[in-house]
């Protein structure tokens, strides 16, 4: 009996470990769509299993690249499932905002895998609103305000400017230069980042729950400082001329610059090092 029973196993592993690697082909698709960039103020898309790469030009179009893949037993069969992968597209010109969503069937993902990366070149006079289920999101060189979420990747921006909000539930975040009050949110992952914050009433927020927090400002910035780990040390550059009102070894409370006009600087993390310094 024991035997028997050892055989219905053995047969009942290999064949679930068979069924899962049956979809390990994976295939792509590239489509290309372009629109009138005077009719729109801004953009927003959201993907899933895909990563977003976002870039300027000095053109009057907004260029989107979709690449749409699917697994499948093979080849053609993969190839085929990728229309199961449906691009919705709004051109709203009335608000001036082009609306885009690529999404499948839940009931089609299951032991199937689909996903869709997206490449977007436009003026960078257009706002972003981009979003991610599961995937990395870039943005460089736009000047009218981000928001950028992603559920399980980094973000990384670069000369960018505007109001600006990146959340990432499961991932790093990383600024290069951007003007503007910005604020950002990790659950997991490290924040570094250079800001040039507005010298009056300026806006500049991190949050990581598991990551060290690096941030490098103009020692010409008016603001309210408040820095708080629970598990890590603090550093703060002499050159930024902060006057501490007080501080223990996880928190830290003072202001630069004025107080008139003053905006703020808030970084917290629950497990890293918060390093302030002054951007060269």
């Amino acid at each position: 009996m024991k035997k028997v029973l050892s055989s219905i196993i053995f047969v009942f592993v290999f064949i679930g470990c068979s069924y899962i690697n049956n979809y390990d082909s994976k295939q792509f698709e590239t489509l290309d769509k372009k629109f009138n960039a005077a009719f729109y103020s801004k953009l927003k898309l959201e993907t899933f299993n895909g990563s977003i790469n976002s870039s300027t030009h000095k053109g009057d179009s907004i260029i989107l690249t979709f690449k749409p893949w699917a697994t499948g037993v093979d080849s053609a069969d993969a190839r085929k499932h990728i229309s199961d992968i449906k691009i919705n597209i709004v051109e709203d010109t009335a608000t001036g905002i082009l609306k885009v969503d690529i999404d499948v069937d839940q009931k089609l993902v299951h032991p199937r895998d689909y996903g869709c990366n997206v490449t977007i070149i436009l003026p960078d006079t257009i706002a972003l609103d981009l979003s991610s289920s599961n995937g990395r999101l870039n943005a460089f060189g736009h000047q009218q305000g981000l928001k950028l979420h992603a559920s399980n990747g980094d973000i990384g921006i670069r000369n960018t400017a505007g109001a600006t909000k990146l959340s990432t539930s499961n991932g790093s975040i990383s600024v290069d230069m951007h003007s503007g009050n910005i604020e950002a949110n990790t659950s997991n992952g490290r924040i570094d980042a250079k800001v040039v914050m507005p010298t009056k009433h300026g806006v500049c927020t991190f949050k990581s729950s598991n990551g060290r927090i690096s941030l490098a400002v103009p020692d010409t910035v008016s603001a309210s400082v408040h820095l708080k780990t629970l598990s890590g040390g603090m550093e703060v550059a002499k050159k930024l001329g902060i006057s501490i009102q007080n501080s223990d070894d996880n928190e830290l409370n003072g202001y630069m610059g004025s107080t008139q006009n003053a905006g703020k600087i808030e970084l917290e993390t629950s497990n890293g090092h918060i390093t302030l310094k002054s951007l060269e």
